[in-house]
C-alpha cells in the first residue's frame, strides 16, 4: 500500500513536472510559430499527396535548402542612419513594430500587401493575439564574403540599407522560417495561401512560391546544373519565372531580437554616389558607427564597392521590412 502511494505520488510529481516544462516551453516560443508546425506539416503531406512534386524534385531541392542554410550567414540589411538608434535601444524591429500607432486598428487587408494581416494568414495565427513585439523580422540568407553576394546580383542592399548585420545562428536557427523569393511580393502576386514558410532548421519543399510543378522542375535543374550554389545563396536571383521575385531567399525571424545578444557581425558596404556631399557624409558616418560597433566588442567591417555596379542605396525603402 505504501509503495502504492509513493508510487502514485512521483507519478503526480512527474506529471506536474512535464506540465510545467511544457508551459515554460510554449511561454518561450514565439507567437507566431506555437501553432505552425503542425500546419505546415499538413500542408507538406497534402501537396506530396498530390503530386506537386516528384520524389528527386523534393531530394533536391531539401538538401539544397539544408545546405544552404548551414553554409550561408543569417543577414538583415538596414540602412546607416537607423543603427544609432538600433544600437541605443537594443532592439531590432519589424516594419509592423516601428510603425504599429497608425496601423494596429487597421481592420481589413484589401491589397493582400499589409503586413499586419498577411503575418496572421501566413503562419496561422488569431491577429487578436499578436502585439508588435511579436510580429516577424525580416532577413535574408548571404554569402560569407559579402563583396561576393553584390556579384553575384543581390539587390538587398538597393532596397533595404547598405549595413548588413549577420547574426548569430545558434541563437535564431530555431526561431526562423524561410521562403524562395520574397514573401509578401509573391504572396501578392499570387494570391493568399500562396506561401508557405519552411522551418530553416528542417526547410521542406513548401517554401517555393504558388503550386507550380514547373517551377519546382526549373529550381531543381538551375541546383542540379551548378547554376545555383549553397555557398552563393543569392545566385538564386538568376532564376526568372513570370512576374515571380526570387531576389533572395527570404528568412523571417520570430520573436525579439537584440543586437547585443543576437548579433555577431556587421558589414558597412560603401557604395559610390553621384553626389560628393552625401559621399564624404557617408564616409563620415560609416567611421562613427563602426567605432561604435567595434567598443561593444563586435567585429564590424567597411567592404569598399565602389565600384559594384549598383544605383544608390534608396532611403525611403530602407526600413520597407526589416
Amino acid at each position: 500500500m505504501i509503495k502504492s502511494k509513493i508510487t502514485s505520488m512521483f507519478l503526480i510529481l512527474g506529471l506536474l513536472i512535464t506540465n510545467l516544462f511544457c508551459c515554460f516551453v510554449s511561454a518561450a516560443k514565439p507567437k507566431t510559430l506555437l501553432k505552425y508546425a503542425p500546419y505546415h506539416d499538413q500542408i507538406y503531406y497534402d501537396k506530396i499527396q498530390k503530386k506537386k512534386y516528384t520524389s528527386e524534385e523534393i531530394q533536391t531541392i531539401e538538401n539544397f535548402l539544408k545546405e544552404t542554410v548551414n553554409e550561408s550567414d543569417f543577414s538583415m540589411a538596414t540602412h546607416i542612419e537607423c543603427m544609432n538608434s538600433i544600437i541605443d535601444e537594443d532592439k531590432i524591429k519589424s516594419s509592423v513594430q516601428i510603425n504599429w500607432d497608425s496601423i494596429k486598428n487597421s481592420k481589413c487587408d484589401k491589397q493582400h500587401i499589409d503586413r499586419r494581416w498577411a503575418t496572421s494568414e501566413i503562419f496561422n495565427v488569431d491577429i487578436s493575439e499578436l502585439e508588435a513585439s511579436d510580429y516577424e523580422k525580416y532577413g535574408y540568407l548571404s554569402c560569407k564574403d559579402k563583396r561576393q553576394d553584390i556579384e553575384d546580383g543581390s539587390d538587398v542592399l538597393v532596397y533595404y540599407g547598405n549595413v548588413i548585420m549577420n547574426l548569430k545562428k545558434e541563437n535564431v536557427l530555431d526561431r526562423t522560417t524561410l521562403t524562395i523569393g520574397d514573401s509578401l511580393n509573391n504572396r501578392w502576386t499570387l494570391g493568399e495561401r500562396s506561401i508557405t514558410p519552411t522551418l530553416a532548421n528542417n526547410p521542406r519543399i513548401t517554401c517555393i512560391p504558388g503550386h507550380s510543378r514547373r517551377l519546382a522542375r526549373l529550381i531543381s535543374q538551375q541546383i542540379k546544373s551548378g547554376s545555383i550554389s549553397p555557398k552563393h545563396p543569392n545566385l538564386i536571383n538568376k532564376i526568372r519565372k513570370k512576374h515571380l521575385d526570387f531576389s533572395y531567399i527570404e528568412l523571417q525571424i520570430h520573436g525579439e531580437l537584440s543586437f547585443e545578444k543576437d548579433v555577431e557581425s556587421i558589414h558597412i558596404i560603401k557604395l559610390k554616389t553621384t553626389d560628393e556631399e552625401e559621399n564624404a557624409q557617408q564616409e563620415q558616418l560609416q567611421q562613427e558607427i563602426k567605432e561604435k560597433i567595434q567598443k561593444l566588442g563586435k567585429p564590424c567591417y567597411i567592404v569598399d564597392c565602389t565600384d559594384a555596379n549598383l544605383n544608390k542605396i534608396h532611403k525611403t525603402t530602407s526600413l520597407k521590412k526589416l
